[in-house]
C-alpha cells in the first residue's frame, strides 16, 4: 500500500522493481505487481505466510470477538445502548468481546476492553470464540491479515468488510469468510448459530496451502529459479 500512497517510495520502487526479486504472501498481491505495476513475472515469487493450526479442542464460550481496536466509537456506543436498553446480548445469551482504544464496558455478555491485551489474553479470546469480526480501513489493500490467518488456524469463522484480501479468501476458500455490508450486520449473523461455523474443507485447504511444508517447497523452488536465471 505504501507504494500507492507515497510518491518517494513509488519512485524508488519503479527505479529498481525489475532489478530485484519480490516475495509476496498471496496471489492477489503477485497479480497486483505484475498486472498493475508491470513487474516482470520471473521476478515475483509466491511464498505463503506460514501458519500453525490450533488442533486442540477448546470450548467455544464466546460467540464473537473483535481483537483489533475499533475506531468507530459510534458503533461501540450503539452496542452499549442496545444492551443497556434492551439487554440484547443477555436476552439472547450472546457473549461479544471487542477491543477499543478508549471505551470500557462489561456486563458479562457485552465486553469492551481498552488498553493492551497480553499475548495470552489475545490467544485465549481468539481460540474460545466461534467467530471474529475484522474491519480494516479501505486503505488496507494489498496486504494480508495476521488476525485472519490466526482465526482460520483456530477454526474461527471470519466476518469482515469487503477489501482485497478478504475478497480473495472468500473466492478461493468458500465458507471461511462472510463479507458484511455494515459492521452492525454482525448481530443478525451471530443470532443464527448456523451462520458462525467455518467450512471444514476450505479450512483444511487453507491450512495445507499455508503449511510449513508448502512454505519450504515454495522457498526451494524460488532458490532454484533464481539460480537458474543467474
Amino acid at each position: 500500500d505504501i507504494i500507492d500512497n507515497d510518491k518517494k517510495t513509488k519512485n524508488v520502487f519503479f527505479k529498481y522493481m525489475n532489478k530485484i526479486n519480490h516475495i509476496v504472501f498471496e496471489e492477489f498481491i503477485m497479480n497486483h505487481l505484475i498486472d498493475d505495476y508491470k513487474v516482470i513475472n520471473k521476478n515475483v515469487f509466491l511464498v505463503p505466510h506460514p501458519m500453525k493450526p490450533q488442533n486442540k479442542l477448546v470450548e467455544k464460550t464466546i460467540d464473537c470477538v473483535s481483537l483489533g481496536n475499533i475506531d468507530d466509537e459510534e458503533f461501540l456506543k450503539n452496542l452499549i445502548d442496545l444492551e443497556e436498553k434492551d439487554s440484547f446480548f443477555k436476552k439472547n445469551n450472546l457473549v461479544f468481546v471487542l477491543k477499543s482504544k478508549s471505551i470500557n464496558y462489561d456486563d458479562s455478555f457485552l465486553i469492551i476492553k481498552s488498553g493492551y491485551l497480553s499475548i495470552e489474553e489475545y490467544n485465549n479470546y481468539l481460540v474460545s470464540s466461534k467467530c471474529v469480526l475484522i474491519y480494516y480501513p479501505s486503505t488496507y489493500k494489498f496486504r494480508i491479515s495476521g488476525i485472519a490467518i490466526e482465526a482460520i488456524g483456530s477454526n474461527v469463522k471470519i466476518f469482515c468488510n469487503d477489501i482485497e484480501v478478504f475478497s480473495f479468501y472468500k473466492n478461493k476458500y468458500p465458507g471461511i469468510i462472510t463479507i458484511l455490508n455494515e459492521k452492525k450486520d454482525i448481530l443478525k449473523y451471530i443470532l443464527d448459530k448456523n451462520n458462525i461455523y467455518m467450512n471444514c474443507d476450505s479450512r483444511d485447504e487453507f491450512i495445507l496451502n499455508h503449511s510449513m511444508g508448502e512454505v519450504a517447497k515454495k522457498i526451494n523452488q524460488m532458490i532454484l529459479e533464481i539460480n537458474r536465471g543467474q
